[in-house]
């Protein structure tokens, strides 16, 4: 987090791919610098389809317990 908020304080431009949550909440830290966008998937069918649409916001679908399931790390 600390690295993010020294690219915010020095006011560059980056684009972060992450499935933590909390770097999420810089957005309402910094409204002017600081803009969520995600892919939202679709389970279908024991199957993740995606949609490839950027949308604006937080991703509202946490699929990673049902990957590691179909990877058999967890039961």
């Amino acid at each position: 987090m600390g690295l993010l908020e020294k690219l915010i304080s020095q006011k560059s431009v980056a684009i972060i791919a992450t499935h933590d949550l909390s770097i999420g909440d810089l957005e309402k830290k910094h409204p002017n610098y600081v803009q969520n966008y995600c892919f939202e998937v679709e389970l279908t069918q024991d199957q993740l389809i995606f949609d490839y649409k950027l949308k604006n916001g937080i991703s509202n679908k946490l699929n990673a317990s049902f990957l590691m399931k179909k990877m058999e790390i967890i039961n």
